[in-house]
C-alpha cells in the first residue's frame, strides 16, 4: 500500500509518544542488482522534523543512530513492503517481532525499511 508522508508522520509520532522499539535497515545501491552497503539500528525515535521530512532513531545502548529522510521518497506500507524486504534476505536476517513495516525508497539509490517491534518479541 502506498503511504503518504503525512500518514508516515502520524505513525512516527505514535511510535515516539509510546516509546516503541523501532529499527531500520538501509540498503545503498550501486544499481538495482548490486548492494553497496547496509546498516541496521534498533532503538527508539528521538526526534522528528516533519517540515524537513526526517527523523532520528537512537540505539538503546547509545552506540549508534540513524538520521532518515523521507521527504519526496516513495513510501510503501504493509504487505508490499514485506515482499520487498524478502528480496534482501541474503543480506540480513530480519528481527523477530516486526509489526509495522514501511519502505522508504529513493529509486535506484537506496531502500530503507523502518519497522516497529512487538514488546517481548524474543519470548
Amino acid at each position: 500500500m502506498v503511504f503518504s508522508e503525512s500518514d508516515f508522520g502520524l505513525l512516527l509520532n505514535k511510535w515516539k509518544d509510546e516509546s516503541v522499539s523501532v529499527g531500520t535497515f538501509a540498503f545503498y545501491l550501486d544499481d538495482p542488482e548490486s548492494v553497496r552497503s547496509i546498516f541496521l539500528v534498533i532503538g527508539t525515535i528521538k526526534s522528528i522534523d516533519e517540515t524537513q521530512g526526517r527523523f532520528t532513531i537512537s540505539a538503546d545502548d547509545r552506540e549508534g543512530s540513524a538520521l532518515i529522510g523521507y521527504s519526496g521518497c516513495n513510501l510503501t506500507y504493509g504487505t508490499e513492503a514485506e515482499e520487498h524486504i524478502k528480496g534482501f534476505s541474503e543480506f540480513v536476517v530480519t528481527p523477530p517481532g516486526i509489526e509495522d513495516l514501511v519502505m522508504v525508497e529513493i529509486p535506484d539509490q537506496s531502500l530503507t525499511f523502518v519497522f516497529s517491534l512487538r514488546e517481548n518479541a524474543e519470548e
